[in-house]
Parts: C-alpha cells; sequence; structure tokens
C-alpha cells in the first residue's frame, strides 16, 4: 500500500453537499495539489501554502471535492499531514534538478525528485550532491 502525502488546507469556503465547517481543516493528497495550484494558479505548492487566501482554499476545495481527494481533517489524522503550524517543509522543485542537468526535461526531472523522495537517506537529506547522484544513477552521461 502507497504512502500518501496529504497536505491540510484551511477554510472558510462552504461548499454545497460538503461536510466541512467553514473555518475548519481539509486535506488532500500533495501530489494532486501540486498538479492543481500549478494549472490553476501558477504556483508551486510553497508558493500556494505560503501566499494562500481563502478564496484560493474555496478554489481548491471545490476541485478536490469534484476529484473526490478531499479528506476532512478536522483534527490531525494522519501523521503523514503536513501541518505548517507545526512542520516545515524543504521543497525542491523541477527547477533545481534542471539547474543540475540542463538537458533533463520535466518528466525526468520529475522521476529524479520522485527517487529522492524514496530513496533519502535521514541521516544526509536531500542536497546539491545527493540531486547529483540521483540523476547520474537515473540519466548517466553517456
Amino acid at each position: 500500500m502507497k504512502n500518501i502525502l496529504y497536505i491540510e488546507i484551511t477554510t472558510y469556503a462552504n461548499i454545497q453537499n460538503c461536510t466541512i465547517d467553514p473555518g475548519k481543516k481539509f486535506s488532500v493528497p500533495f501530489e494532486w495539489l501540486e498538479a492543481f495550484v500549478i494549472d490553476e494558479f501558477d504556483w508551486t505548492v510553497e508558493e500556494f501554502l505560503n501566499e494562500y487566501t481563502w478564496d484560493n482554499s474555496e478554489t481548491v476545495l471545490e476541485k478536490a471535492k469534484k476529484d473526490g481527494v478531499i479528506k476532512i481533517t478536522n483534527e490531525k489524522t494522519n501523521s503523514n499531514e503536513f501541518d505548517p503550524k507545526t512542520q516545515v517543509a524543504i521543497i525542491w522543485s523541477v527547477e533545481d534538478v534542471k539547474g543540475q542537468r540542463r538537458d533533463l526535461n520535466d518528466e525526468q526531472c520529475m522521476e529524479v525528485l520522485k527517487a529522492l523522495k524514496v530513496n533519502h537517506d535521514a541521516n544526509y537529506g536531500v542536497c546539491w550532491d545527493t540531486i547529483d547522484q540521483q540523476i547520474e544513477t537515473l540519466y548517466p552521461i553517456k
């Protein structure tokens, strides 16, 4: 079973047929949010989490409900949920990977990031050296 990272968002939105009270929290999968905020707002997840307004959260809530990915989290229910009030997240992007290897396309860069997420050593974390090593593992220069 795949472990899914959820991102918690607070909203005052009141969506019809949605059992969420205004001013409460809901969660969506990180990967879903990442794709949505790029398409809808042209933001990274980090930018969204730092800049979103209640209007933005309402848009996310509506789409998450429509896509069936919403998870009501009035209480924190999963240790994999990101809580910006008590946790920090370091975000690496496709652009970071491209900065190390310009010849890689966006899909290849995302594969590098996904591999880093799965394979990183918590003693060392992710840094430029680990990014370079993962790039070389997946896409060696011939």
